[in-house]
């Protein structure tokens, strides 16, 4: 194969026609003959300053064909394929992402590491990161944000920033014991967003689901209490530990992609009552049951409020739990 093979096709170039350009760019990187590759992207994108493969180009040199993570030109890079190809499904960039956003949670962990207390998350003031979940609809995992809501003995309780995720409470009850909620956040969640290492810093809980839990004088569809790892406030929980408009949340990019419904501008039009601030905040449940009908459940609406909705509608979740500190 001739030298001459990777000389830049002016022709082509300036017909947009850079099918074959890149193909030679792609080989030089395999190579390892990066200076020449960034080249051939650099003229590409001279004549068309979106096209996405030669984006995705510029990222392949600067992290040595997909194998580095770290530095000032690689985040100007995905800030660029962010900015000007953002609905990019290109497969290698996607994963490659995937493998950085692990890559840079690691180290982060490993820097925040208190050797002698051994640990697994990283403290800023009242919020914790710990843990990782989904924040973008194709799925990327970030670190998980937590407010503490309680401090004592060595152990805190936190609750996600961010709705984290959206999903029915039951298909047939308001029974939070029963629940496929609390299935959920104790089997598919927990798994998900923490290793064995993080699982073994959250505490198992007696959680009250008693008449006193619900802040109502009576309440004929209250449960047993349950023990576990992972939960949703209760009403009597949200009265103690937020002022109203506190409770309110926004949710992450993948909560909405799995139905998590947000308060838009438009809505704020057709309801006086709302202020621009709520704009893309969500609704997210509680575990009371609602006192007046044995199909509805508690939740948090957009602007704070407490109300009540059918257990088989899809709201946000936001997961609370007791951590070891």
């Amino acid at each position: 194969m001739s030298k001459n093979m990777f000389d830049l096709d002016d022709e082509l170039l300036e017909n947009n026609n850079y099918a074959d350009e890149l193909k030679k760019a792609r080989v030089l990187c395999i190579r390892g003959q990066y200076d020449r590759a960034l080249e051939i992207y650099n003229k590409i994108l001279d004549e068309d300053y979106e096209n996405e493969e030669a984006l995705i180009g510029l990222l392949r040199v600067h992290s040595k064909d997909f194998r580095e993570f770290d530095g000032d030109i690689i985040e100007d890079d995905i800030h660029a394929i962010e900015k000007l190809a953002p609905d990019t499904e290109d497969e290698e960039y996607l994963d490659y992402l995937i493998k950085r956003n692990n890559k840079i949670s690691s180290t982060k962990i490993e820097e925040n590491t208190n050797i002698e207390q051994n640990k697994l998350y990283k403290r800023e003031g009242n919020k914790i990161f710990f843990g990782n979940y989904p924040n973008e609809d194709k799925g990327i995992v970030f670190p998980i944000e937590w407010d503490i809501l309680e401090e004592n003995n060595g152990k805190a309780l936190i609750i996600s920033h961010y709705i984290l995720d959206s999903k029915r409470f039951d298909s047939i009850s308001s029974n939070y014991e029963n629940s496929e909620i609390r299935k959920w956040l104790n089997n598919e969640f927990i798994n998900n967003a923490f290793n064995k290492n993080e699982q073994a810093l959250i505490n198992n809980i007696n959680i009250d689901n008693s008449l006193l839990s619900t802040g109502d004088k009576t309440n004929t569809f209250i449960c047993n209490n349950t023990i576990d790892k992972i939960f949703i406030l209760s009403v009597r929980e949200v009265k103690k530990y937020f002022e109203k408009e506190a409770s309110t949340a926004y949710g992450t990019q993948y909560a909405k992609s799995q139905g998590l419904n947000v308060l838009t501008e438009d809505k704020i039009k057709a309801l006086i009552i709302y202020d621009d601030k709520y704009v893309e905040c969500g609704r997210w449940w509680l575990r009371t049951p609602s006192y007046r009908d044995y199909d509805r459940v508690r939740f948090i609406d957009y602007e704070g409020s407490i109300c009540s909705d059918l257990f088989g509608n899809t709201y946000g979740i936001r997961p609370s739990l007791w951590i070891n500190l």
